[in-house]
């Protein structure tokens, strides 16, 4: 992917409510939005789980009378397990904001925020030890970037120096599945690009598991293959 000169910057605004960015007044996509259009398989064989144990976990209150057992009862009981997947989904993203937030605090001021959530504060302690083993020199956290060629927008968690080369990087907790990730970070990456004028010699993804502990996927070699299959999404898209 050659780049290309600098763009004059774009009047970029995001509604934070509705996750809807404008430029110039005229509505644009999102990275995200452009991926959503993939079947994330891997999401929709976790919701089909969590109804199934949601459903199996009842089996015994109404096997042993606790609970009655009529239509009535047994769709309620369908309706509450089809609703648990969006239910552990919100609570999810909700604290992946959270630690977003506190990792943006820690990068920008250089130094570990004051947290009250023992979750928050677990997951910070397991991106600063990851931190500790790199040199970070923060460009842009969280800032807006517009592909002005595409057409397209993204809100990068971290761009600017890893050791040593400029990086785009993306936070992540929880579950999560390479494909979306791949693709949102070679997007993300020729967004940056594109809006600065200069390259981006790495892309990768860090991973703070459930028990606070940091992992790291490189996705530099991938790159171009993911870009390749994001341009596809991009221009279905726009059809």
């Amino acid at each position: 992917m050659p780049l290309k000169k600098k763009t004059p910057k774009p009047d970029i605004l995001l509604d934070e409510k509705t996750h809807h960015y404008t430029v110039g007044g005229e509505r644009r996509p999102s990275t995200t939005q452009i991926i959503g259009i993939v079947d994330k398989f891997a999401l929709t064989r976790w919701k089909m789980r969590i109804v199934g144990e949601h459903i199996i976990a009842a089996v015994p209150e109404f096997v042993q009378g606790e609970r009655e057992c009529s239509p009535e009862d047994l769709a309620a009981l369908l309706e509450r397990a089809m609703n648990a997947p969006n239910d552990i989904a919100g609570d999810a993203a909700g604290h992946g904001t959270l630690v977003h937030k506190a990792i943006e605090r820690y990068l920008s001021k250089n130094r570990k925020p004051k947290l009250d959530d023992p979750l928050i504060h677990r997951d910070l302690e397991g991106f600063a030890r990851w931190r500790r083993r790199h040199t970070l020199v923060p460009e842009a956290l969280e800032k807006l970037f517009y592909h002005a060629d595409l057409e397209y927008c993204c809100r990068p968690d971290y761009v600017g120096e890893w050791d040593g080369k400029r990086a785009v990087l993306d936070w992540k907790t929880g579950g999560w599945h390479p494909l979306p990730v791949g693709l949102q970070l070679a997007a993300n990456a020729a967004a940056v690009e594109n809006m600065t004028g200069k390259g981006v010699e790495v892309i990768a993804a860090i991973h703070i598991d459930d028990r606070g502990l940091p992992h790291w996927r490189n996705f530099t070699e991938e790159r171009e293959r993911y870009w390749q299959k994001f341009e596809a999404l991009l221009n279905y898209w726009k059809l």
